[in-house]
């Protein structure tokens, strides 16, 4: 490795990194200098940028052989590496063991703590993940204007609910998705005597504003007692388990449903990332949902805005129509009613799909290979999002099996959908009459 290279490394990685303090105190050693003047320092520390570069790049294998290479000389910083490493490439089990060892070891810094947490969010200690992630947002949240909320009495207060979480080495800023993820603790500080207020974008407003007991604000509101980041809810709030969290639906559309075929059995699809430009892993291309279309019975529907959506025109070749209601979105409550028009929703791991798991919408989520903490509950179930049912790929990038999975279960839906159908116009012939609408008869 040159001495170029590195410094080239070490800069592009911290500036997709900032917050790995082993390597910020690298450069501040001298990375530009020359290999001689270089010789007094740490055994090891080539490999730890190399390895960590390649971690920015999702090449965990390369990453993995750079951190082994750490590991063999002691360099100090070579097991959080590894760590990083195994929870990059989603090596969930190994990831927690080695986690949680640097946890119990007191050898941890920021860079393993928000991980750590959404490990043992994930397939862990469920209440330790939490905790871990507010410790995590605590550490690194600028300066407020107002006190943090550490769980002190809401009666007659207001409380400002809003993201203090800088860029960080696994997820970027936070996202859409997880604004309308972690809304749902939000009517808890109501039921507690709160103002709520939900700081968010000018896209999400008109969608937060169904959230029971809650108001969105795009700045600050006008009195503020204390200042919440939504991450560290359901520790403040002292969520006990997976299996006790808010359940959706908790945001409703507030705009009417837009047209569709009610003779068809309806699918909203999205595969891109919508307005956050998320792991490009987590990304298809409407090729790669091509076989959807062959599904006898079907309507497909787009749910993208923005330049994922240029893949419409035209439509890739052998692919029949899909009708484009995405192109008429001007926020997420167009979203928010689009997907609830739908019969099933069909996403990759994006805010589309956060929206439908949010209304209970049935879905399937497309999840990539290095799939999102949320999405890997038992047999492909979230605790987030009962309503929806994950397929992951088993070879990064393959996306067309994960396709194929999804149009045999759709056939399923749209021949139980039928049966059903069925079923009701023959009691209907018969005299029959559920007894729902028995009761409403009465």
């Amino acid at each position: 490795m040159q001495v170029s290279d590195l410094a080239a490394d070490l800069d592009e990685t911290l500036a997709m990194m900032p917050t790995l303090a082993f390597l910020e105190n690298e450069r501040r050693m001298g990375w530009r200098k020359s290999p001689f003047e270089r010789e007094k320092w740490q055994p090891g520390s080539d490999e730890i940028i190399a390895a960590c570069h390649a971690i920015s790049k999702h090449d965990f294998e390369r990453a993995m052989h750079f951190a082994h290479a750490a590991l063999s000389v002691k360099h100090p910083a070579a097991q959080e590496v590894t760590a990083l490493v195994l929870y990059g490439a989603r090596k969930y089990p190994e990831a927690l063991r080695a986690m949680n060892a640097l946890l119990s070891a007191g050898t941890c810094t920021v860079n393993i703590i928000g991980p750590a947490g959404q490990v043992n969010a994930a397939i862990g200690d469920f209440r330790l993940g939490m905790k871990l992630m507010a410790v995590s947002s605590r550490m690194q949240r600028p300066q407020w204007s107002a006190p943090a909320w550490e769980g002190e009495p809401l009666t007659g207060k207001a409380i400002l609910v809003m993201s203090g979480s800088p860029p960080s080495i696994t997820n970027g800023e936070m996202g859409y998705g997880d604004e309308v993820m972690l809304a749902r603790f939000a009517p808890e500080l109501a039921r507690r005597g709160a103002d709520v207020y939900l700081k968010c974008s000018p896209q999400m407003a008109p969608l937060l504003a169904t959230l029971e007991g809650s108001t969105p604000v795009l700045g600050l509101p006008p009195k503020v007692d204390y200042i919440v980041d939504p991450l560290e809810l359901p520790h403040l709030l002292q969520i006990p388990s997976r299996e006790k969290l808010p359940p959706p639906p908790y945001l409703m559309p507030p705009r009417p449903r837009p047209a569709v075929d009610r003779c068809s059995f309806n699918v909203g699809i999205s595969w891109g990332c919508g307005l956050f430009a998320g792991p490009q892993t987590r990304w298809a291309t409407l090729s790669e949902l091509r076989e959807l279309a062959d599904v006898p019975g079907i309507t497909l529907y787009s749910l993208e805005k923005g330049p994922h959506a240029e893949q419409l025109q035209p439509p890739p070749e052998g692919m029949r129509a899909v009708v484009d209601l995405g192109r008429g979105f001007q926020d997420f409550a167009d979203s928010a009613a689009a997907i609830d028009a739908m019969d099933l929703i069909v996403s990759t791991d994006n805010v589309v799909a956060n929206i439908a798991g949010a209304l209970g919408k049935p879905l399937f989520v497309l999840g990539d290979y290095y799939l999102d903490w949320r999405f890997t509950g038992p047999n492909g179930t979230t605790p987030w999002y009962p309503s929806a049912r994950v397929f992951r790929q088993e070879k990064p990038g393959a996306w067309r099996p994960v396709v194929a999975e999804v149009a045999t279960e759709i056939r399923r839906f749209v021949a139980r959908r039928r049966l059903l159908e069925r079923s009701n116009t023959h009691d209907q012939a018969e005299g029959f009459m559920p007894l729902s609408r028995k009761a409403n008869a009465a």
